[in-house]
């Protein structure tokens, strides 16, 4: 799956936001509680 930059749909484009927003929030609770805290809460 090779998306193309030619046509980008409002859809794909809002995922890719919630993906960016997701790893953000992801590494600001690294920053917080440390990668072992993020893998001890893993199940």
């Amino acid at each position: 799956m090779t998306p193309t930059p030619i046509e980008i749909s409002p859809v794909k484009l809002r995922l890719l936001q919630f993906i960016r927003h997701v790893g953000i929030s992801i590494k600001a609770f690294e920053g917080q509680c440390g990668l072992y805290g993020l893998i001890k809460t893993l199940p």
